[in-house]
């Protein structure tokens, strides 16, 4: 998958339920604890598709003019709409850990009601911030989605 810049996911099918799973600072569909998570979740039939965070994985180049930033969502974003036009019927779940929990928390916040139909939720594993503080922040408008 590309828009134009190097942004990588890892896809497996192993079911009609999708796992979209945001890795931690520096890590990566190659990371230990991700490829665990995946081959237990295929044995219990879920597909997954991980996020490659832009710049992350030492064996691929980076062609864009950016790498990732925790606070934007525009690659989580660009990644669950290609998963979802590629598997419409699909029902997804998405996970983070550590601060890809972060990302998920802020994606789904600024989506809102308008969170495609097929996400069932998300799951925030090890999150590394105080979510009643920034709630507060989000509630009075502090916190805006990237651009």
């Amino acid at each position: 998958f590309t828009t134009g810049q190097q942004l990588t996911f890892f896809f497996s099918f192993a079911g009609d339920v999708t796992l979209i799973l945001i890795p931690g600072i520096c890590n990566s569909s190659e990371s230990i604890y991700i490829r665990t998570f995946v081959h237990h979740a295929q044995r219990k039939g879920y597909r997954c598709a991980v996020l490659n965070h832009l710049g992350c994985m030492k064996s691929i180049k980076l062609t864009s003019h950016r790498i990732f930033g925790y606070g934007c969502t525009k690659d989580l974003n660009a990644m669950i709409n290609s998963t979802l036009e590629t598997y419409p019927h699909t029902r997804a779940v998405v996970v983070g850990f550590s601060m890809g929990a972060n990302m998920v928390i802020k994606y789904l916040g600024e989506k809102g009601i308008h969170v495609p139909r097929n996400i069932l939720g998300g799951i925030s594993i090890c999150q590394g911030y105080d979510a009643l503080k920034y709630n507060q922040f989000h509630e009075s408008g502090s916190v805006q989605p990237c651009k």
